[in-house]
Protein backbone atom coordinates (compact mmCIF):
# COMPACT_ATOMS: atom_id res chain seq x y z
CA UNK A 1 0.00 0.00 0.00
CA UNK A 2 2.78 2.63 0.83
CA UNK A 3 4.34 1.51 -2.51
CA UNK A 4 0.91 2.72 -4.22
CA UNK A 5 0.49 5.95 -2.12
CA UNK A 6 4.94 6.45 -3.03
CA UNK A 7 3.33 6.22 -7.04
CA UNK A 8 0.58 8.55 -6.51
CA UNK A 9 2.56 11.14 -5.20
CA UNK A 10 4.95 11.10 -7.30
CA UNK A 11 2.72 10.52 -10.39
CA UNK A 12 4.38 7.69 -12.13
CA UNK A 13 0.90 5.50 -11.66
CA UNK A 14 -1.84 6.06 -14.40
CA UNK A 15 -5.54 5.12 -13.59
CA UNK A 16 -7.09 2.22 -14.96
CA UNK A 17 -10.84 3.85 -16.28
CA UNK A 18 -9.20 6.76 -18.34
CA UNK A 19 -6.28 4.62 -19.81
CA UNK A 20 -8.98 2.03 -20.59
CA UNK A 21 -11.31 4.64 -22.33
CA UNK A 22 -8.57 6.18 -24.21
CA UNK A 23 -7.30 2.86 -25.16
CA UNK A 24 -10.70 1.51 -26.37
CA UNK A 25 -11.03 4.87 -28.36
CA UNK A 26 -7.88 4.69 -30.06
CA UNK A 27 -8.41 1.46 -31.40
CA UNK A 28 -11.49 1.98 -32.00
CA UNK A 29 -10.56 4.41 -34.80
CA UNK A 30 -7.70 1.95 -35.89
CA UNK A 31 -10.36 -0.83 -36.44
CA UNK A 32 -12.47 1.66 -38.31
CA UNK A 33 -9.87 2.41 -40.87
CA UNK A 34 -9.09 -1.34 -41.45
CA UNK A 35 -12.97 -1.97 -42.04
CA UNK A 36 -13.01 -0.77 -45.64
CA UNK A 37 -9.91 -2.31 -47.07
CA UNK A 38 -11.77 -4.84 -48.46
CA UNK A 39 -14.18 -2.25 -50.21
CA UNK A 40 -11.30 -0.32 -51.61
CA UNK A 41 -9.25 -3.14 -52.98
CA UNK A 42 -12.02 -5.46 -54.17
CA UNK A 43 -12.44 -4.01 -57.90
CA UNK A 44 -8.43 -3.67 -58.27
CA UNK A 45 -8.50 -7.29 -57.02
CA UNK A 46 -10.91 -9.02 -59.06
CA UNK A 47 -8.81 -8.27 -62.56
CA UNK A 48 -5.65 -9.39 -60.99
CA UNK A 49 -4.35 -12.65 -61.20
CA UNK A 50 -1.08 -12.43 -59.67
CA UNK A 51 -1.16 -13.77 -55.87
CA UNK A 52 2.12 -12.34 -55.01
CA UNK A 53 0.28 -8.60 -56.98
CA UNK A 54 -2.92 -9.33 -54.54
CA UNK A 55 -1.06 -9.83 -51.26
CA UNK A 56 1.46 -6.73 -52.38
CA UNK A 57 -1.84 -4.74 -52.65
CA UNK A 58 -3.66 -5.65 -49.68
CA UNK A 59 -0.14 -5.44 -46.82
CA UNK A 60 -0.02 -1.97 -48.50
CA UNK A 61 -3.51 -0.86 -47.74
CA UNK A 62 -3.18 -2.56 -44.45
CA UNK A 63 0.64 -0.24 -43.91
CA UNK A 64 -1.41 3.10 -44.68
CA UNK A 65 -3.84 2.24 -41.62
CA UNK A 66 -1.56 1.47 -39.43
CA UNK A 67 0.76 4.31 -40.44
CA UNK A 68 -1.92 6.20 -40.09
CA UNK A 69 -2.78 5.02 -36.84
CA UNK A 70 0.34 5.42 -35.76
CA UNK A 71 0.72 9.05 -36.72
CA UNK A 72 -2.65 10.15 -36.32
CA UNK A 73 -3.38 8.29 -32.84
CA UNK A 74 -0.76 6.42 -30.82
CA UNK A 75 1.18 9.57 -29.67
CA UNK A 76 -2.76 11.01 -28.62
CA UNK A 77 -2.78 7.90 -26.72
CA UNK A 78 0.54 7.55 -24.90
CA UNK A 79 -0.33 11.25 -23.63
CA UNK A 80 -3.90 10.66 -22.87
CA UNK A 81 -2.42 7.16 -20.66
CA UNK A 82 0.21 9.10 -19.37
CA UNK A 83 0.17 13.13 -19.42
CA UNK A 84 3.84 13.53 -18.02
CA UNK A 85 5.49 11.17 -21.35
CA UNK A 86 6.42 13.39 -23.95
CA UNK A 87 3.75 13.30 -26.42
CA UNK A 88 5.61 10.87 -28.98
CA UNK A 89 5.03 7.54 -29.95
CA UNK A 90 7.89 5.43 -31.20
CA UNK A 91 8.47 5.19 -34.79
CA UNK A 92 6.85 1.44 -36.27
CA UNK A 93 8.83 -1.15 -37.05
CA UNK A 94 9.19 -1.88 -40.44
CA UNK A 95 10.00 -5.67 -41.37
CA UNK A 96 9.67 -6.47 -45.09
CA UNK A 97 8.51 -10.27 -45.04
CA UNK A 98 8.78 -11.84 -48.80
CA UNK A 99 5.54 -13.80 -49.30
CA UNK A 100 5.07 -17.05 -49.51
Amino acid sequence: MAKIKRMQLERTLTEAAPAASATFTAFRGLRDACMPIGRRVAARVATMTDPREIQLLIDEEMRIAFRGFHDRTLANLVKAIDPASPARAPEPQTTEESPT
